[in-house]
């Protein structure tokens, strides 16, 4: 018996080595994050790429791997998104693909920032130099005042300077690469890899993997040797929050949002007590100014735009016969299209798309202030008072002492000073308790005006 409790007791033990044994190999396996970053750099993409970069630190993954087409956008968003990688313990390994892609803009100072830059065939980087408010590159410098001048020349130095600073870091192609700030140069992949811009060109991730396993980058935290290969691949996908502002971020929703705003708040404002429309509005107009604030909006056409939904507004409060609300319409399509110039950084809004939510609006605008006018027209009566204005039948002879109508869906006791035969048209002209002093009606020319 005493054998037979010590066999288990070293079965038990040799269990759960080799329970610990099986964690310790699963606590090794290699692997990496990976995040795809398709669309323009906002503050979306940014959270996007912090938050990816965060969680390879915490989990100590072998790296990041950024997946990237992007036509450029923010400088403000770049910057912090620069500032992530290149102060990550993780390397950030991005990567433009898939063929066809593309690296313009701010893009390629997140490339130049990462411990690896590869590119996939048939992609193309450059195009990096900064837009201003008001929808020109930095190097055009036709009338312009010497306030303009000034920003100009220090927002491109600026540009210059950092992307230099941050080719050097990594022993880049830093000549190219302020070509693309001052020149606009633009170049594809197979290029960009001979003159030592990039580090690799690969046609797929596993071969991209493959060709940097064992390669010793630089970090802020001294040299790293990379181990990529055969390892398991593990894509962080976008939360609600990032999803949504992804979305909104885009001008073209953003707009839509504010329009669906301000058609529900009008017809919270002319219906009140519906609810469900100035909810909605209220809900769709905030998030299409959110949406507006992360974008380099140009703050004429943001101004532009509440100062035509306040006409709107002021139009079914104060009788203009339209004036309002045409200054209104006016005022936001001006406003839009100042915003749809200064954002030529992140991508063209579309005039069209712009132009039928106008029109959308618009009609649905006088419609409503049709109805406002109507109602203005007609005269607002108590519940007692609006019986005056119907029209009832007899249902007996009527005199100066009794009889019966139906009016109002309901039987009346009523009175006449003249006699009323049975079966006429009759109208009440006072009211006495429960009793209704009526009038005989003309059925040829009746009229309750």
């Amino acid at each position: 018996m005493k054998i037979n409790i010590k066999i288990l007791i070293l079965g038990f033990f040799i269990i759960l080595f080799s329970l610990s044994a099986q964690q310790k190999d699963l606590n090794k396996e290699l692997f990496i994050y990976k995040i795809i970053i398709n669309d323009a750099i906002t503050p979306a993409s940014m959270e996007k790429l912090i938050k990816a970069i965060e969680k390879a630190n915490q989990d100590k993954a072998n790296a990041l791997l950024v997946q990237l087409d992007t036509p450029g956008g923010l400088m403000s968003s770049m910057d912090e998104m620069i500032k992530a990688i290149m102060n990550s313990k993780v390397p950030v390994i991005t990567y433009v693909a898939p063929p066809g892609a593309s690296c313009g803009s701010a893009g390629v100072f997140i490339l130049l920032s990462s411990h690896i830059a590869a590119m996939a065939p048939a992609t193309n980087i450059g195009s990096a130099t900064p837009i201003t408010m008001n929808g020109n590159k930095e190097n055009d410098n036709k009338k312009e005042s010497p306030d303009q001048k000034a920003l100009r020349e220090k927002i491109l130095n600026h540009a210059k300077a950092k992307i230099k600073a941050i080719a050097d870091y990594y022993g880049r192609n830093s000549n190219f690469a302020i070509k693309t700030v001052t020149e606009a140069a633009n170049i594809p992949s197979t290029e960009a890899y001979k003159i030592k811009l990039i580090d690799e060109i690969a046609i797929s991730e596993k071969e991209l993997l493959n060709k940097i396993d064992g390669k010793i980058i630089k970090t802020i935290h001294g040299e790293h040797v990379l181990q990529t290969k055969n390892v398991k691949i593990i894509e962080l996908k976008d939360d609600l929050r990032n999803k949504i502002l992804s979305i909104i971020a885009n001008p073209n929703i953003a707009y839509l949002l504010i329009m669906i705003g301000m058609a529900g708040i009008m017809i919270e404002i002319q219906y009140p007590g519906l609810i469900f429309p100035g909810v909605i509005g209220a809900i769709c107009l905030v998030l299409g100014l959110y949406g507006l604030q992360t974008l380099p909006v140009d703050y004429t056409g943001f101004l532009l735009i509440f100062l035509g939904i306040i006409f709107l507004i002021l139009e079914l409060k104060i009788t203009s016969y339209g004036l309002l609300g045409i200054a209104g319409i006016i005022s936001i399509v001006l406003g839009i299209i100042w915003i749809a110039d200064s954002m030529k950084e992140i991508e063209e809004t579309s005039i069209m798309f712009m132009i039928t939510i106008t029109f959308f609006i618009l009609i649905l605008f006088f419609i409503i202030l049709r109805k406002v006018i109507q109602a203005n027209k007609n005269k607002i009566v108590s519940s007692d008072q609006s019986l005056f204005y119907e029209i009832g039948d007899a249902i007996t002879d009527i005199n100066q002492e009794n009889g019966k109508i139906f009016i109002h869906g309901e039987y009346w006791n009523a009175i006449s000073d003249t006699f009323i035969p049975k079966g006429s048209k009759v109208q009440p002209i006072e009211r006495n308790g429960m009793i209704l002093k009526v009038k005989k009606v003309d059925e040829d020319n009746i009229s309750i005006n």
